[in-house]
């Protein structure tokens, strides 16, 4: 996926509401779904402005939770340096 992906989302339907945790996740969950490669936390952290890791580590925490809670075809695999859909 290439830098310019992350850096400019194309708006599509409804827009991401970035400040709140529900809007973040969506967010993350549709770059890592597009993506053919895994994607770097900075990445995703720079574009969404999380400065704190704890704060980013608890979002995708909370994403894996979703998945299991739901029951869902997909889980977050950590590979190659980035996350990925599986």
């Amino acid at each position: 996926m290439t830098d310019a992906a992350i850096d400019t989302p194309q708006k599509t339907g409804e827009e991401f509401d970035f400040s709140t945790s529900a809007g973040k996740m969506a967010f993350i969950e549709a770059i890592l779904f597009v993506s053919k490669d895994p994607v770097e936390p900075g990445k995703i952290m720079n574009f969404l402005n999380i400065f704190d890791v704890s704060e980013f580590e608890a979002i995708i925490s909370r994403m894996d939770e979703v998945y299991k809670e739901n029951h869902r075809g997909i889980f977050l695999k950590r590979t190659g340096g980035g996350l990925q859909l599986a």
